[in-house]
Order: C-alpha cells, then sequence, then structure tokens
C-alpha cells in the first residue's frame, strides 16, 4: 500500500510479527465514551474526512454528520417448507433469492446465474432513487433481458453468525470492500476506509449510476430461515460478487441434502466468475475433472480455495439446541460461550 499511515500499520509481515493498533484501541475507546453521535459528528470525523480532502475526494464532514443507518424489514420467500430471509436493495439479498428459487425450479446453474445477475444490474441500487420490482426476483419462469455487468472484486468481508438460549439470533457481514479497502488511513484512527463507492455505475443511463447521496448495490447479503415462525438457521458467506452463488449452495446442502451445518459449509462449491464466462471449480466437486475436459469455459481450482467464499451457519434445533459449522476454507472457528 502505497498510503503512508496505511503502510505504517501493515507492512509486509512475516511469521512470528506481532501487529499492534493502538490508534484502532483509542477510536473504539472513543466510540464507547460517546457512541456513534461522536463517531460521526466528532473528532473521528473530522480524521475522516481530512483524509479524503486531502486526497481530492469528495466526502465531507457534513456528509458524514447527516449519515442515517437504517433499520429495514428483510425480503421473506417460500423454499420448501421454510421462510427464508434476505436483505432488501442495495443489497444484492434478492438476487440470491431470485437465484434459489431458480435453481429450486430446475434451471441450470448457469442459466440461473445468468437471469438472477441480469435483473441485479437492470434494477439494483438505493432504493431511495428506484425501487426495484421485487415478484420479478420471486418468479422463476420471468425472462429478463440484458447483459451482466461485471463488478469490482471484492477481498476483505467478514461473516459471522450467533444464537443464544433468549432466543436470538444473529446474521452478519462487514466489509471494506477491496483488500484493504480504499487502502487509506485516517491519520489518528488506525482505521482503514472502505471504497464500496466502486460499485457506482458511470454511464448515466444505467440503475445504479453514481448520484449525490446515493448509495450504491453491494453485495452484503447475510441470510436467515425460519421455520413455522421460529428461527430455524442463520448463514452467509463472503466472497463479493459471487456471494448469491456460493450462499444459495449453502442453503441446498442445509435443506434439499439436509446435511449437518459443518458439512454443508465444506462441501465442494462452484461459481461462475465476473467475467460471465468462467465457471470454476474446486477439484474436489462431484465430476470436476470431467467438467474441465468437456468445457473450456471450466477452470479447476484446488479443493477448500479461498475464492468460494467463508461460508458459516448455524441450525437451531430448540431452545439451547443449536449445530454450528465453520468454513475449513476460513480460519473461523464455532464457539461455545455458557
Amino acid at each position: 500500500m502505497k498510503e503512508r499511515h496505511a503502510y505504517a500499520l501493515y507492512p509486509p509481515m512475516e511469521r512470528g510479527m506481532l501487529l499492534r493498533n493502538p490508534d484502532l484501541a483509542s477510536t473504539l475507546r472513543d466510540l464507547a465514551r460517546h457512541g456513534i453521535n461522536g463517531f460521526y459528528r466528532g473528532e473521528i470525523a473530522a480524521a475522516v474526512a481530512a483524509a479524503i480532502k486531502k486526497r481530492d475526494g469528495l466526502i465531507t464532514r457534513q456528509d458524514l454528520a447527516t449519515h442515517r443507518s437504517q433499520w429495514v424489514d428483510p425480503i421473506g420467500f417460500a423454499y420448501r417448507d421454510l421462510v427464508v430471509y434476505e436483505l432488501p436493495p442495495p443489497t444484492a439479498g434478492l438476487v440470491a433469492a431470485s437465484f434459489a428459487l431458480r435453481l429450486e425450479a430446475g434451471q441450470e446453474f448457469r442459466a440461473a446465474r445468468d437471469a438472477s445477475y441480469a435483473l441485479r444490474d437492470r434494477h439494483i441500487t438505493d432504493p431511495d432513487f428506484t425501487v426495484a420490482p421485487f415478484e420479478v426476483f420471486l418468479d422463476p419462469t420471468h425472462e429478463p433481458a440484458g447483459q451482466v455487468d461485471a463488478t469490482p472484486r471484492a477481498g476483505d468481508t467478514i461473516y459471522l453468525c450467533a444464537a443464544d438460549d433468549m432466543g436470538n439470533v444473529v446474521s452478519l457481514i462487514q466489509s471494506v470492500a477491496y483488500d484493504f479497502g480504499s487502502g487509506i488511513v485516517a491519520e489518528g484512527t488506525g482505521m482503514l476506509l472502505q471504497n464500496r463507492g466502486a460499485y457506482f455505475k458511470l454511464d448515466p443511463a444505467h440503475v445504479n449510476r453514481l448520484e449525490p447521496k446515493k448509495r450504491t448495490m453491494h453485495t452484503l447479503i447475510p441470510a436467515m430461515a425460519a421455520r413455522d415462525g421460529r428461527p430455524w438457521a442463520s448463514f452467509g458467506t463472503m466472497g463479493g460478487e459471487r456471494q448469491p452463488q456460493l450462499q444459495v449452495q449453502v442453503l441446498r446442502n442445509l435443506v434439499n441434502e439436509g446435511l449437518d451445518p459443518a458439512e454443508a459449509v465444506a462441501r465442494p462449491r462452484k461459481a461462475i466468475l465476473v467475467d460471465g464466462e468462467t465457471l470454476a471449480v474446486e477439484a474436489d466437486y462431484p465430476g470436476a475433472a470431467e467438467m474441465a475436459r468437456s468445457d473450456r469455459r471450466v477452470r479447476l481450482m484446488p479443493a477448500k480455495h479461498n475464492s468460494f467464499g467463508h461460508a458459516h451457519a448455524i441450525v437451531i434445533d430448540g431452545p439451547r439446541a443449536w449445530r454450528a459449522g465453520a468454513d475449513p476454507r476460513s480460519d473461523g472457528s464455532v464457539e461455545y460461550v455458557s
């Protein structure tokens, strides 16, 4: 990384080196003392705005001060005997819903992916600007027109899920978008700034075109499923624009195949890459070698490869009965805290 503060914080690491970030510890203490108002309107906001201005960026202290997070209702759709919940736009939750329903209707993997992603590129953006027609995503017979756009790669994302004996269930994704986000650390904060705005389009005719005060379409799609009105599973994965493909494979492993969560997240996966043509397949995926021999668009990848996501899942069997699985592709783990 070329940015001075980022390079000082994240130098080339060698085995045994200890990474310290005292500025981030100070930022977290400030957040604990002053809450979200201090973060978006206090000294931290001033440091962020200064770092952006120094690089001729457009985000100001006023922009940060007017930020408001939103509580939204999830999208629920029937999947066998479950209701699966995804986040609405501007996330790609509807894309995962469309992909799941198309596979369930018997569509081939590539066709289901192409149709779902074409709908994404035609409809999904900030709902304050354009409201996506949910019904076309939830109708597996709908045939969208148009090509699938290439979206930026993503790299620094984590997924986690949790459940407790009070019935609370969490499905959460955090991301700074690219590897190390923007590569900019606001001086004195120890905090990398994200670059999710790279998902905007500069085509003035595109639904997700860059506009003031607008939130871009993005790929973060934590998911849950309920049975008989009660939480049954919490699941998700990192993986950038491939998230809908990867997440739905975990869902199908849990529901269609009846696998335990640990098995469901570990099973080999495949995904069509951002070019829209290449089908990447883990080497231990059933029939992978034959797929590669018969189709030049298929790329064999090592088993348990990082590019197929870090999926985790919890299945809730009862008030104090849980099963969980952490993806062996990641350094994640399952923890029980009593």
